[in-house]
């Protein structure tokens, strides 16, 4: 985390809601799942569109985005309730209450009302 952090500082992320949601963006296991899901399409609906006269821009974005759509909508889900419930990272990179996140601020927040009696 140490290396990721001074990453974020270089760049003058550290305490700004970017500089939380920047590191889940590409995280290996969203990489290896839409590799695994894009080998499965078939090359011959490549090639027709290569026949057709498609660029690799336009084969891109007319044939591989839509099906691999569904699977980047799973993995924008499993990685936003990862950043939901994650505690240690928002905790590192933000200091200003105002920004915390919601496990980070119920944290801060269960002992500062508590009267110490022992």
């Amino acid at each position: 985390m140490l290396p990721l952090f001074l990453l974020l500082k270089g760049m003058g992320l550290v305490n700004t809601p970017i500089g939380v949601i920047v590191p889940f963006m590409a995280g290996v296991f969203g990489i290896f799942m839409i590799r695994q899901y894009s080998l499965a399409i078939p090359n011959d609906l490549l090639d027709a569109a290569r026949v057709d006269g498609a660029g690799e821009f336009r084969i891109f974005w007319t044939i591989v985005v839509p099906v691999i759509r569904p699977i980047m909508v799973t993995l924008a889900l499993f990685t936003f309730l990862s950043a939901w419930n994650d505690f240690m990272w928002p905790l590192i990179v933000l200091s200003d209450e105002a920004k915390f996140t919601l496990p980070v601020a119920l944290a801060s927040l269960s002992g500062e009302h508590v009267q110490d009696t022992s």
